[in-house]
């Protein structure tokens, strides 16, 4: 599956908004008008609406009176309440933490969220919370109820980045819940506005249209989508997402059977992943794969071999992606060490148990070794394999 470039990432804009707009949306939600509400904090109707608008600077004494007549404490008017909360639940997300305490600390946000910006922000955190927990319906029915406020956001404001981070959320949501005609009718919604915006966005939406595309077996179709999503990342200067879409489209060549294409462009996507260690160990793997395929299996084997080696090194912590790597190395060497290493490995995915136990049953029914092959039988246990080359599911 093509390398998914959704994440739960802290949102790239301040936390807090200016105090002129975060009024206004106090103001908005309680359904009080700024004609109605200027000559209550003493100030001129021109005056107050420069404030709102972020053209005159709201002085301390007069942001006493607002938030009083708001039964308000400066602290929540500023957000200065929440900001050492959000902070910490926003480093948990981006570091990929899974933890109850940003659960904690995000539904204590969301109580006394005020406003559309606020609101979404802790709806929008507190998915993310969630989804770490692989908590996926409840981080999906957060992720939802946020949409909204991220249209009235967009509309308000011009404030595009909050509708596409809550957009790339949902989309993750649905491909991992398999929903693609609900994931192709939030694409067909989003795509008149996506597609004429920043490159980084519109390359999203292709990306997410070629997942649509993969998942219903429409491999053609897909690799078309991941190569104008390609194109579009092309345009800006983000190695990550550059590296990522290079990732994508080699993947895509690979499905289709073109292998050497394949090779030429994982190659060049290594060039501008090396500082994303995530991204690279999961584009050298495909790589591996892609030279197994060509029939290239020592420089598959030296490939796995460095990768494994870099990523004690780096400190990169990743069993499934190990135990990957390691059975990819089985099948390239020939050696059936590596596979015996995964059933050593805890708390993995059945999948790769079952493939472990394929590569060393393989081995001792070709050694014709009944008594292993019955020991590797009863650990696979009713899980089988229909396929022989088990090695392209990695």
């Amino acid at each position: 599956m093509p390398t998914n470039s959704v994440s739960t990432d802290a949102i790239d804009c301040p936390y807090r908004i200016s105090l002129g707009r975060r009024i206004k949306e106090i103001l908005l939600e309680r359904k009080i008008t700024p004609n109605s509400f200027y000559s209550k904090v003493g100030m001129g109707r021109g005056t107050f609406y420069d404030c709102l608008d972020g053209k005159r600077r709201i002085a301390p004494s007069e942001l006493t009176i607002i938030a009083d007549k708001l039964n308000l404490s400066l602290a929540r008017i500023k957000q200065e309440d929440t900001m050492e909360a959000a902070a910490e639940l926003r480093s948990l997300i981006s570091k990929r933490i899974a933890s109850k305490k940003a659960i904690q600390l995000g539904q204590a946000n969301l109580d006394i969220a005020l406003g559309i910006t606020e609101k979404f922000d802790a709806l929008k955190d507190l998915g993310g919370a969630y989804f770490l927990l692989h908590q996926y319906d409840e981080a999906f029915n957060l992720w939802l109820k946020a949409m909204p406020y991220a249209k009235e956001i967009y509309e308000r404001y011009g404030d595009q980045e909050r509708l596409f981070q809550i957009t790339k959320n949902l989309i993750l949501s649905l491909t991992i819940r398999k929903d693609f005609l609900e994931l192709q009718r939030v694409l067909d919604s989003l795509s008149p506005s996506f597609e004429r915006s920043k490159p980084e966005y519109a390359g999203a939406l292709f990306y997410s249209k070629g997942i649509v595309a993969f998942h219903i077996g429409n491999l053609e179709e897909s690799r078309t989508k991941m190569y104008e999503s390609l194109e579009q990342y092309r345009l800006t200067d983000n190695t990550k997402d550059i590296g990522t879409s290079l990732h994508n489209v080699a993947y895509s060549e690979y499905n289709l059977g073109n292998y050497l294409q394949s090779k030429k462009l994982f190659e060049e996507s290594l060039l501008y992943l090396e500082s994303h260690p995530e991204e690279k160990y999961y584009s050298y793997k495909d790589y591996a794969k892609t030279l197994i395929a060509l029939g290239l299996h020592n420089e598959a084997s030296q490939i796995i071999k460095q990768s494994l080696d870099k990523m004690i090194f780096e400190n990169f912590d990743s069993p499934e992606l190990v135990a990957k790597f390691l059975l990819l190395l089985a099948h390239s060497s020939k050696d059936i060490e590596p596979a015996k290493s995964v059933l050593t490995m805890k708390q993995l995915d059945r999948s790769l148990v079952v493939t472990a136990c394929q590569i060393l049953m393989n081995h001792y029914s070709a050694e014709s070794d009944s008594a292993e092959l019955m020991k590797y039988y009863k650990i696979m246990g009713q899980f089988t394999l229909s396929s022989s080359a088990y090695w392209r599911g990695l």
